[in-house]
């Protein structure tokens, strides 16, 4: 083994000691935290904050480089690999292009029009539509890169990166509750769902979605793990931020995020089930209630049935705003039903080239009805797979592919073991959590909910199937 002082003369930086943080590293971790979750919860290219937070996060990555090492990145290289190379797609499409090549991409011909109207038939131009907000997309990356390589060069674990998204989704959750008591000057953003427990964002659907993924998180914690079935104070802290989720979810005013609390609570229930069946040490010592199985079984249906009391509840007084609207609008939204033949035509027409990430807003209005113009305008697709399509064209459907079967080959490695099943109803729930709420809205395009799943495809890329026990935890992320 190399001495300190033989890393010294070779000028190597020592590796970040596994799972251990120190002062430095802490404050590090802690500053990217506090700022992403209270600058970053907007999808707008423009809002006043992300003034703040890009160049503060370009200054978090100086001390990030620097403590970076080849083996740390290793283990994180296909995360890594599918960001960079998403990176790469929106500066190639800044690239200026010659009009012979520009002419020819499907969906120009307005453009290419005016152009000859103009006698700017020799223009070169960049295969973005609008430049300027694939700039804008390129720069956001600088977020799920910072904490990629956070995770990656502190070499946080399964358990850390997942407490880390319990503390954002409880806060964002707390606030969210005192939102709606009337403290308005808690809404971050001028653009706000005011009147809605919309939390650390500026849309409630985003609050509502990261509120969702706290209770499966927190049942996770509480029932993956050997020291998690232990309970205790922290079973307590796991127990009680989920039913602030659960409130704050409530009182959102969210349909989307009511329909999806049913689901989660289902899984919840399934996932202690799951940790019950495999729990050890069922001999018949202490009774029936001294079997660690009937144990977790009564503890997880005590807590689901007191959350249901409580959806109850508020059912019965009227005080579940979403309640309201589905009453009002059902499930569907009339706009966003409207808009699918629109996305549904550009999907066609750029499908193969795209119109430059960043560029919906603009390119929409080549395609929008007269019966659709309203004083309300479309900034997105409310489907952000469609968009992404749009946007990315062929090479970005390529990325959606890579990353979707690296993360069915994850999946496959990470069946069996011990704790197998409540793993898998976890990894299932945070899917269909973010896929159904990406289907008809965009929470993936704000920069605190980057965050978030990036810590979750990491702690996914460090083994799916169970967390390891605190005291004797598997090494680092995405092995």
């Amino acid at each position: 083994m190399s001495s300190k002082a033989d890393i010294k003369r070779a000028g190597a930086v020592p590796p970040v000691s596994d799972h251990v943080l120190g002062l430095p590293s802490l404050i590090l971790f802690a500053l990217f935290m506090v700022l992403v979750a209270l600058l970053g919860g907007s999808s707008r290219p423009d809002p006043t904050q992300i003034v703040i937070l890009r160049p503060a996060i370009a200054l978090l990555l100086v001390p990030l480089f620097y403590m970076m090492s080849r083996e740390a990145l290793a283990r994180g290289r296909a995360p890594l690999f599918l960001l960079l190379a998403l990176a790469l797609v929106m500066a190639l499409q800044t690239v200026p292009l010659p009009p012979s090549v520009w002419h020819a991409l499907p969906g120009r011909e307005p453009v290419v029009a005016l152009d000859r109207a103009l006698g700017w038939d020799e223009a070169w131009r960049p295969l973005s539509l609008v430049p300027g907000r694939t700039f804008n997309a390129l720069a956001s990356l600088a977020v799920p890169l910072a904490a990629c390589l956070m995770a990656l060069v502190l070499r946080l674990d399964r358990a850390t990166l997942l407490w880390a998204v319990f503390a954002l989704g409880v806060t964002s959750a707390a606030i969210g509750l005192l939102q709606v008591s009337g403290l308005n000057f808690l809404y971050l953003y001028e653009f706000a769902s005011v009147g809605s427990a919309s939390g650390l964002f500026a849309n409630r659907n985003h609050g509502a979605t990261l509120a969702l993924l706290t209770v499966l998180t927190a049942a996770y914690l509480r029932f993956g793990s050997p020291a998690g079935r232990e309970g205790g104070g922290r079973g307590i802290i796991l127990m009680g931020g989920a039913a602030i989720a659960v409130l704050s979810t409530l009182v959102s005013g969210s349909r989307a995020g009511l329909a999806g609390l049913v689901a989660v609570l289902v899984l919840f229930l399934a996932m202690g089930l799951a940790a019950g069946g495999g729990a050890r040490g069922h001999g018949r010592s202490g009774g029936w209630l001294g079997n660690p199985r009937t144990r977790l079984m009564l503890a997880g249906a005590a807590v689901l049935l007191s959350l249901v009391a409580v959806v109850f509840l508020f059912a019965l007084f009227d005080a579940i705003p979403a309640l309201d609207r589905i009453a009002q609008k059902g499930l569907g939204d009339e706009m966003r039903i409207q808009l699918w033949p629109v996305v549904a035509e550009m999907v066609r027409t750029y499908s193969w080239a795209g119109i430059g990430f960043g560029a919906f807003e603009e390119a929409y209005h080549i395609h929008e009805p007269v019966a659709l113009m309203a004083p309300l305008y479309v900034n997105q697709a409310h489907n952000d797979l469609a968009q992404f399509v749009i946007e990315g064209g062929a090479a970005g459907l390529v990325i959606v592919v890579a990353a979707a079967v690296w993360i069915g080959r994850t999946a496959l490695r990470g069946i069996g073991g011990p704790n197998a099943a409540a793993g898998a109803l976890f990894w299932f729930g945070v899917v269909l959590v973010l896929a159904a709420a990406s289907a008809v809205d965009y929470p993936l395009r704000t920069p605190l909910m980057q965050l978030v799943a990036m810590f979750l495809l990491l702690a996914f890329a460090a083994g799916p199937a169970v967390i390891a026990d605190d005291g004797n935890r598997a090494g680092g992320v995405a092995r």
